[in-house]
């Protein structure tokens, strides 16, 4: 039987064949690459982690962060609002493992639980605070061991000027001195706010302090800020103010949920 090319139903028949055919090409694709996705992004947020110590550069290459990560993170935690320890995690990461600190997805948990609360009573610090420590989120921490000395890395997610912004700031033994800093972005306009991922940006964070006479301060990100005479502020980025302030702000209301896990910590050392 000879089909008539030019009918509708040859044409309409021939469409809905088509569509199908590329719909399974590109759900074969998709799953077939999944796995590969999923290794880069393993192995990206080792990176950032691995520069927030200074044991890795912008320019270094990703592949080598597994085996940095494995060699100084010595132990993954997540803590709750109180700065309670609810799991700790030691050895290779298991990605099935929801109990390791590594597999909390913090921009997920940001977007569905902070960012409402922040939008909300962003005005009214006081009610901010309170209202972050009734939500059930988990917050990471990981435990690094660098040339003799113990670091806490603290993992940080907010919103820029344009789109999602992001984090990780090491801290001493005191947890109170900033050993490294390295920031990220979606979107930032380039040459303004997108300087936050910049080295020379992010060095001003180092030997920075969040606490003053004991009193949580956090980092100020602001014109002017930065020099030795300000142990608590770094210059802000000319021309990108928006994100300069969504920067401090991150810093700002991260820090500020990790202050009773900080303050349990130094006051049982000292």
């Amino acid at each position: 039987m000879a089909f008539n090319k030019n009918s509708n139903v040859f044409t309409f028949g021939f469409a809905v064949g088509l569509v199908v055919i590329v719909g399974a090409v590109l759900a074969f694709l998709s799953i077939s690459l999944k796995p590969a996705q999923q290794e880069n992004m393993r192995q990206e947020k080792m990176k950032f982690i691995m520069m927030s110590i200074r044991a890795m550069t912008e320019d270094d290459d990703m592949g080598n962060a597994p085996d940095l990560f494995d060699k100084y993170i010595i132990k993954r935690v997540i803590l709750d609002s109180s700065g309670d320890v609810i799991s700790e995690e030691e050895g290779k990461v298991d990605r099935l493992n929801e109990a390791d600190a590594f597999n909390v997805d913090l921009q997920k948990q940001y977007k569905s639980l902070a960012k409402p609360i922040i939008s909300k009573f962003k005005k009214d610090k006081s009610l901010l605070y309170e209202n972050l420590r009734e939500v059930d989120y988990e917050y990471p921490l990981y435990v690094a061991q660098i040339d003799g000395q113990q670091l806490f890395i603290v993992p940080m997610e907010g919103t820029g000027l344009w789109g999602p912004i992001w984090g990780y700031v090491s801290f001493r033994e005191d947890m109170n001195t900033i050993y490294g800093a390295t920031f990220a972005h979606e979107k930032e306009t380039p040459g303004l706010g997108a300087e936050i991922s910049t080295t020379n940006f992010q060095d001003q964070f180092v030997d920075k302090t969040i606490f003053k006479n004991e009193k949580f301060v956090s980092i100020d990100v602001m014109k002017g800020g930065g020099g030795q005479e300000n142990p608590h502020g770094v210059d802000g980025i000319t021309g990108g103010t928006i994100t300069s302030f969504a920067l401090r702000d991150m810093i700002y209301n991260t820090l500020k949920m990790y202050e009773p896990y900080f303050k349990k910590n130094t006051s049982e050392k000292s």
